[in-house]
């Protein structure tokens, strides 16, 4: 695929694909990177594109698996913190933790 058929796909089928990363993520930003990043390997495989019945599906599949990936890292990402702030909040007691529940 030539650089302007691929100008021309990217400019009919981003405004959907950054509409299904919104509706997985809720934030505009974090929409636009990973419409962005679905765009870029989209460009690094683009001469096979042509193999593909419907370049959008592939592209709604990326883009799809690239929000739940970034939104399974957040969640994972906020347990981590979660943890090291309830360790603050713990009496150390002959090398053990017990929690101390604050309300």
């Amino acid at each position: 695929m030539e650089q302007k058929e691929f100008e021309t796909l990217i400019r009919q089928i981003r405004p959907k694909l950054h509409t299904e990363a919104l509706r997985l993520l809720t934030d505009s930003d974090e929409a636009e990177d990973v419409t962005q990043e679905a765009v870029l390997k989209l460009w690094t495989i683009r001469e096979q594109l042509e193999a593909y019945r419907s370049v959008e599906a592939l592209a709604v599949v990326m883009v799809r698996r690239l929000a739940l990936s970034r939104k399974r890292t957040c969640i994972l990402q906020k347990k981590k913190i979660d943890v090291s702030t309830f360790r603050h909040f713990c009496i150390s007691v002959k090398t053990r933790f017990i929690p101390v529940y604050i309300n």
